[in-house]
């Protein structure tokens, strides 16, 4: 019974680990996505 209840707990925290990581992977996309016209405006003159 303690193993079933630490798998499930590990098994858990893996999903809950997954889903900040991807969570946090987009996040971090949606971010440089919104600045890198900024940043390339700045950085590159327009073509």
């Amino acid at each position: 019974i303690l193993g079933l209840v630490l798998g499930g707990v590990a098994y858990s925290a893996i999903g809950v680990g997954t889903f900040l990581i991807c969570a946090g992977i987009a996040y971090a996309a949606f971010l440089l996505a919104w600045r890198l016209p900024q940043i390339g405006l700045a950085s590159a003159p327009a073509q």
